[in-house]
């Protein structure tokens, strides 16, 4: 049972950071179009998605009996720190991907993804562990 649920969990995890994905996308092809440069545009879109996942994770993913910590703020205070974790992973993949295959800075969703993927196992442990626990 315990692995059903892990596996259950994982799975709505995975969902909620491709609905992530999506935001994240949206807002950095949407901030490059009105002319922000690519840096200031990651970071944006990121923070955006961050905050989406957030809510979504605690109303959806993990929101079983006993498995919410505290209050929203702390919680939602939690929730940032471990993602400093795969934000490094997340954006720091981003722009070496754009460094050793220079052809996709005009192509920068190749590389979002590349850098999503690679961080959401470390994001699915932390959140799990560290935000979501009792």
């Amino acid at each position: 049972m315990f692995n059903t649920i892990i596996h259950w969990q994982f799975t709505k995890f995975a969902m909620v950071g491709a609905f992530g994905f999506f935001v994240d996308a949206l807002i950095l092809v949407w901030l490059i179009e009105i002319n922000w440069t690519l840096f200031p545009a990651r970071m944006a879109s990121f923070a955006c998605a961050v905050s989406v996942t957030w809510y979504l994770n605690r109303m959806w993913t993990f929101n079983q009996s006993g498995q919410v910590k505290s209050t929203v703020v702390q919680q939602y205070g939690y929730y940032l720190t471990v993602q400093v974790v795969g934000a490094g992973i997340n954006i720091g993949t981003f722009f070496l991907v754009i460094y050793w295959i220079p052809m996709t800075v005009n192509q920068p969703l190749i590389p979002l993804a590349v850098g999503s993927l690679l961080a959401m196992g470390s994001n699915f442990i932390l959140a799990k562990y560290v935000v979501y626990t009792n």
